[in-house]
């Protein structure tokens, strides 16, 4: 597969944007997995790099729903030119959406958060905190608080990120889902159990 590099100012990774900007540098990873990138610059002050993976032509891989559509590496936020430094390695094998059911659990060494958004404008409405739970509730009160415009009788979409750590901000990567739910609030009903995931 093919995998880039990024920098971008220290932020959230999600919001430097790698699918329409381009890297600085890509590379194959060898029939192993591992990859390296070579003559990469001092990295400047105020930014981060970070390891990319796109499951599409854009990002230089043939589309496969077997793994995750998109996968944000650790944020590497010191580099000197001529040094080498771990880039992180990751599982990129799909999280699957099943069908919802209560009570559906599992263990797992990762977080997860599901994300509900405009399927018109792929704009975030609310998402979930990461958690080890592997199936999740979008309550009443959750979404009176956080999902502000959401509209009854309007199909929106939604998909889980699964977070190497227990939050976005400390994490080792995170990558979301290759397919999307879609989802439709009855007038008055505002309680949804989202399907489960496993790995």
């Amino acid at each position: 597969m093919q995998v880039g590099l990024f920098a971008c100012a220290s932020v959230s990774r999600i919001d430097c944007d790698p699918e329409s900007q381009t890297p600085i540098t890509t590379t194959k990873t060898v029939a192993g997995g591992s990859y390296n990138f070579n003559g990469v610059a001092t990295l400047p002050t105020g930014q981060e790099y970070f390891v990319f993976y796109l499951n599409d032509e854009v990002g230089g891989n043939t589309v496969d729903d077997t793994l995750l559509y998109r996968w944000f590496g650790q944020s590497i936020t010191n580099y000197t030119a001529g040094n080498s430094t771990s880039g992180g390695t990751f599982d990129i094998g799909e999280v699957l959406l099943q069908t919802p059911s209560d009570g559906i659990t599992a263990t797992l060494p990762i977080s997860y958060a599901w994300a509900l958004f405009n399927l018109d404008t792929g704009d975030t409405i609310c998402e979930a905190a990461p958690a080890t739970a592997t199936s999740f509730v979008l309550t009443e009160a959750f979404f009176q608080a956080e999902c502000a415009g959401v509209h009854s009788g309007v199909e929106y979409g939604w998909f889980v990120w699964a977070i190497d750590g227990s939050d976005f901000d400390s994490a080792d990567g995170y990558g979301d889902s290759y397919y999307v739910g879609v989802l439709t609030f009855a007038s008055g009903n505002v309680r949804v159990y989202l399907p489960a995931v496993r790995r």
